[in-house]
């Protein structure tokens, strides 16, 4: 008599989508003749059907489909104000007649697919059955924040400071830190990688802080680094409005404890760079009450006019 057993085998394959939507911001003129042109790129994608949405606030809605040179829009939407072209793996949604109505974050979208193989095995010889399940979800690219405006863009004023070399010497690790100031507008990318690699380094990122009144914004971006990286470059890379990424590089070769002779055979020992995080951190405390300041100023004046009309 034979043996029966039962055997269950599990196998899933989840296909791996890119979208790259290239812009993280786009701003354009307002007018009947301005046009704004937001593109992604798909690689791997398992679906012919491409999807633009558009957010406005928290509300998402899907503007159309396109799927093999055919355009289907939804029911809201103006087919003369939307276009889609496609150019190999390169999708373009076109805006015709700018308003300020249509600014907005908009998402390139391709449907993805998640497959899991159940293999049963009854006794060792006779029968196999093997179960496919499928489910279907949307993979959404990082969006491109539209905003009409006359207003002119604004690039980052970048800065790269560093820890004491004080600190670096007790603690055998630094701080690098990238500070990037007066930007215009409020989106952006960025990265930190190793001179001559492309490989995005592990970092952290604070939340960007936005001027009401000059519209401006800032934003800080950091990385440590342990004692054996120090001599290596290290770049602070950014992308914003419309541009390819932006690298500043800052050498650590300046953290190690240099000491030489000058002619009259005096030992100098190069420390200012540790200063920076001070003056930052002063700095970052005098913004703070400037802006409480502002911020008060408001409702007392509105007080006073109002017991003034008394």
């Amino acid at each position: 008599m034979l043996y029966l057993g039962i055997l269950v085998f599990f196998l899933s394959y989840v296909q791996n989508i890119i979208i790259d939507q290239e812009l993280p911001s786009l701003l354009k003129s307002r007018g009947r003749l301005s046009t704004a042109r937001i593109t992604c790129q798909i690689q791997q994608k398992s679906s012919t059907y491409i999807h633009w949405y558009v957010q406005k606030q928290t509300k998402i809605e899907r503007i159309l489909y396109f799927n093999q040179g055919k355009i289907t829009y939804e029911d809201k939407f103006n087919t003369n104000k939307y276009e889609c072209t496609e150019a190999l793996d390169k999708y373009t949604l076109l805006i015709n007649g700018l308003t300020d109505e249509d600014s907005g974050i908009y998402y390139c979208a391709n449907w993805a697919m998640e497959t899991s193989v159940t293999q049963i095995q009854i006794s060792f010889m006779c029968f196999c059955k093997v179960i496919l399940h499928s489910v279907y979800y949307k993979v959404f690219g990082s969006g491109t924040k539209l905003i009409v405006t006359d207003e002119k863009a604004k690039e980052p004023d970048v800065t790269i400071l560093a820890s004491r070399k004080s600190y670096v010497k007790t603690k055998k690790s630094a701080t690098l830190l990238c500070n990037l100031q007066n930007f215009f507008p409020d989106v952006i990318d960025v990265s930190w990688t190793v001179a001559e690699s492309n490989t995005e380094l592990e970092s952290a990122q604070g939340e960007i802080i936005t001027n009401p009144y000059s519209k401006k914004s800032s934003l800080h971006s950091w990385i440590s680094i342990q004692e054996n990286d120090i001599g290596n470059i290290y770049k602070c890379r950014y992308k914003h409005e419309g541009k390819a990424w932006v690298e500043v590089e800052y050498k650590t070769e300046y953290l190690k404890d240099h000491k030489w002779t000058d002619g009259n055979n005096c030992t100098y020992i190069s420390d200012d760079v540790g200063e920076k995080p001070r003056i930052l951190r002063t700095a970052q405390l005098i913004y703070a009450l400037l802006l409480l300041k502002g911020f008060m100023y408001c409702p007392l004046l509105l007080f006073f006019n109002y017991k003034a009309s008394e």
